[in-house]
């Protein structure tokens, strides 16, 4: 395998329970794929087994102190040396074996390609109802605003190239990042892409780190200020 050109990036937070066997499918499907890849979990303050597992298992991984989905996210694109970035939670949610497809429309001359969730399979108790009501809201409200062609702005599968998204100056630290990351590549004319996918139960055995009220209101709060500031 030649030097690699896509790097992976595992946001991770306390998911010992799916991270070794996220890293392996993954491993799977772009192997059989023949992707030139690396894999970098970006850790974010793991408090039980998760940089223990990387450790033992020779995954590549980089620590986060300053908490926040975004800032775990920067710090991993930030220290990545491929073109391109494949982004998705490694909490068995979302369907790996359709990560080449992402890359292929990196190489077909995509900047940003963004998962649609609602196009594809949602698997029963993947996604709650006040989930799927605040998402659909937020993006047609975004949508509306900057005329974007996303219809999914918080799938969190995503690949893009990695200079020209860091080249918008998205800053965000929380969850807001998913949204910020749509309007700066908008407002930057870089060219976006969107491709179904499917969303499954995640396996964790804990509560989600994202607060339904709380980080909807974070990215209301980032799309108006983007609004203003853009």
């Amino acid at each position: 395998m030649g030097k690699e050109d896509v790097t992976v990036i595992l946001p991770c937070l306390n998911e010992e329970k799916t991270l070794l066997k996220c890293v392996k499918q993954i491993k799977t499907v772009l192997d059989k794929n023949k992707n030139n890849y690396k894999i970098l979990v970006c850790d974010n303050g793991s408090t039980d087994k998760s940089i223990e597992i990387c450790q033992r298992n020779n995954i590549d991984y980089l620590v986060e102190k300053n908490r926040g989905y975004g800032n775990a996210l920067l710090a991993g694109i930030r220290a990545a040396k491929t073109k391109y970035i494949v982004m998705l939670d490694c909490d068995l949610s979302y369907d790996v074996k359709s990560i080449p497809r992402f890359i292929s429309e990196l190489k077909n001359g995509n900047d940003v390609v963004v998962g649609n969730r609602f196009k594809g399979k949602i698997e029963d108790g993947a996604m709650p109802l006040s989930h799927r009501i605040g998402s659909r809201f937020l993006t047609r409200y975004a949508n509306f605003l900057f005329h974007t062609p996303i219809n999914d702005f918080h799938c969190g599968l995503r690949a893009f190239d990695r200079k020209k998204m860091l080249g918008t100056g998205i800053k965000s630290t929380g969850f807001e990042f998913a949204s910020e990351m749509i309007i700066r590549a908008k407002a930057s004319k870089l060219r976006l892409k969107e491709i179904e996918t499917n969303l499954f139960k995640d396996g964790r055995d804990r509560k989600p780190h994202l607060k339904t009220i709380r980080d909807g209101f974070r990215h209301l709060h980032e799309i108006n200020s983007l609004r203003i500031s853009l």
